[in-house]
């Protein structure tokens, strides 16, 4: 065989190798868009995972920089600039910033108050502390970034206060020695102010701060509870009761008597929860027409039943309990009690995408995560104000900002411990019935991700792979078909490049019609993806039939010359 035939022979081969390839890349776009969404983004996701990886090994052990061009704050998940915040209330905005991939190493904040005496600030955590206005503050250090947000603390005002005894009644009859309570109500019930009581005749009835009302002299009066609101400005509301008091026989003052304390007590510390009975304890002879009355400084830290001595403790704080006598209620005795948590019963969590996971210890848990993935963790705890702190044993490595979200800076071998620690006080003292606990949290660093540093990884790899690149393959393989069919002069060739343009952006609307409703689930079909297809098919085309036929051009003038010559 001749080496001319040889080529024809090979020519031929090459011919429909070709056009059998193009047919294959054709065949294979309309199975692809007839796929299901699902099943389409599944292959994107496995494509763009392998590339992911493969970049991922190629770089370094560090977060890429990514730095922040916008900082805001988040209330309820919204955007928020202003807030108005009731006197005594708390709340922890979270920050958000752009782009979203902001790297970890620009994501710790620091925060400030215009006014303390407003709005007090620990960890993030903003407590109205006053009556005003202040501008909380929050800023990215080194990189110029800030965002505020305006807090109006603002005053709950009582609209309606009422006077009753203990039984319900607004007017009573003692005799001389007895004491009762007075329960003084106010609408609505969380007014931030509280309420003070004063006797018209304190020669018939006296009453303390803690609204006990002592019968001290035959005579009828009023007691008064009067509420006034913090800002001074508004009228104080008034209630009263009337008392008549009667004679009656004034026991003897008593010399001396203890405060029996019950047995679930000791050493002053009581816990949330606990019940029990106090008790006077007389020390001297005293006279058993006497009674003694039981108050606490504070009811809503521990309650005692005026006459009985039952108590039960609310809340963490400090209160004293005074047991006196009825008749005589400069005869008293106190003890001061510290009210504490009986328990943290502390939990941390993060989110599904990179769960915590719990190991041997009861405090202890392990994590793995990519340098620049930050992981908010969730904690949350029984006593209603908690004080956390963080710190790490590597920063360098990784960290734990004042907001909670573990920020893994770089890649390491060896593990880094991060410490939470969790406590009742602000001391995160075990001393005085305090709860501390600390947990810790072995953290796995390893390279960040190639796809955490580019915005839209997703979209990109889709349409890079999905629309550009295969049309950009199928855009060579219909060019090189066209060139090895070429069977001469310039006006079929010209008339083949046009069609070979037209099939290229007819094919394109063709896979586009393919994915709507009518052919397949979960697909919709979109212009732009058409010129997305177009773009990676026609420089394929033009630079393969395009770079051949400029080639016949310049072998016919050569050819031409040569003759001439």
């Amino acid at each position: 065989m001749t080496n001319s035939a040889k080529r024809s022979k090979a020519k031929t081969v090459f011919k429909y190798l070709f056009l059998a390839l193009a047919i294959v890349e054709m065949v294979f776009l309309c199975v692809q868009a007839l796929l299901p969404g699902s099943r389409s983004s599944g292959q994107s996701e496995a494509v763009g995972n392998v590339i992911d990886n493969v970049m991922t090994d190629l770089g370094g052990d560090g977060v890429r920089d990514v730095p922040p061009t916008a900082l805001s704050l988040m209330i309820g998940g919204k955007e928020t600039e202003e807030l108005s915040l009731a006197i005594g209330k708390s709340v922890k905005p979270a920050l958000s910033f752009l782009p979203e991939n902001t790297s970890s190493n620009h994501r710790n904040a620091e925060w400030k108050t215009s006014d303390e005496s407003v709005v007090a600030i620990v960890g993030g955590k903003l407590t109205a502390a006053g009556i005003g206005e202040a501008v909380v503050t929050v800023s990215l250090p080194g990189d110029g970034i800030e965002a505020e947000l305006k807090v109006n603390v603002f005053e709950i005002v009582a609209t309606e206060l009422s006077l009753t005894f203990e039984d319900g009644s607004s007017s009573i009859l003692l005799k001389e020695g007895e004491a009762v309570r007075l329960n003084a109500a106010l609408t609505p019930e969380n007014a931030t102010a509280s309420v003070k009581f004063y006797s018209e005749n304190e020669a018939v009835a006296d009453v303390s701060k803690e609204g006990i009302v002592h019968a001290k002299g035959i005579g009828k009066t009023d007691v008064v509870a009067v509420y006034t609101p913090f800002d001074g400005e508004r009228e104080a509301l008034t209630a009263r009761a009337t008392i008549e008091v009667t004679e009656g026989v004034l026991p003897l003052p008593p010399s001396s008597f203890s405060l029996a304390l019950p047995k679930n007590i000791h050493d002053g510390i009581v816990y949330i929860g606990d019940r029990g009975t106090f008790s006077a304890a007389p020390m001297s002879a005293i006279d058993p027409s006497d009674s003694f009355i039981y108050t606490s400084s504070d009811p809503h830290i521990l309650s005692v039943d005026i006459h009985t001595g039952a108590f039960e403790a609310k809340k963490k704080g400090e209160t004293v309990v005074t047991v006196s006598s009825a008749a005589f209620p400069e005869c008293s005795v106190s003890a001061a009690l510290t009210v504490c948590n009986s328990a943290l019963n502390v939990s941390l969590s993060s989110g599904e995408a990179t769960p915590l996971q719990k190991t041997e210890g009861d405090c202890e848990y392990a994590l793995s995560v990519r340098a620049g993935t930050n992981v908010p963790l969730a904690l949350s705890a029984d006593p209603a104000e908690i004080f956390v702190r963080y710190s790490s044993s590597d920063p360098a490595v990784a960290e734990i900002g004042e907001d909670g979200v573990i920020l893994p800076y770089r890649a390491a071998a060896k593990s880094v411990v991060l410490t939470v620690e969790v406590a009742d006080n602000a001391q995160f003292s075990r001393e005085g019935g305090g709860l501390a606990e600390k947990h810790t949290i072995l953290l796995s660093v390893a390279k960040q991700s190639f796809s955490s540093g580019v915005s839209g990884w997703g979209r990109i790899i889709r349409k890079l792979f999905g629309h550009f690149g295969a049309f950009l393959i199928l855009g060579a393989l219909l060019g090189t078909t066209a060139a090895l069919f070429d069977k001469g002069g310039w006006k079929r060739r010209l008339i083949i490049f046009a069609i070979l343009i037209l099939v290229g952006f007819a094919f394109a609307g063709l896979t586009e019609i393919l994915q709507l409703p009518l052919f397949t689930a979960g697909r919709g079909a979109s212009f732009k993806d058409v010129l997305i297809d177009f773009s990676g098919y026609l420089p394929a085309a033009l630079l393969v039939y395009g770079g051949y036929l400029l080639i016949r051009l310049i072998a016919e003038r050569v050819k031409r010359r040569k003759r001439g010559t």
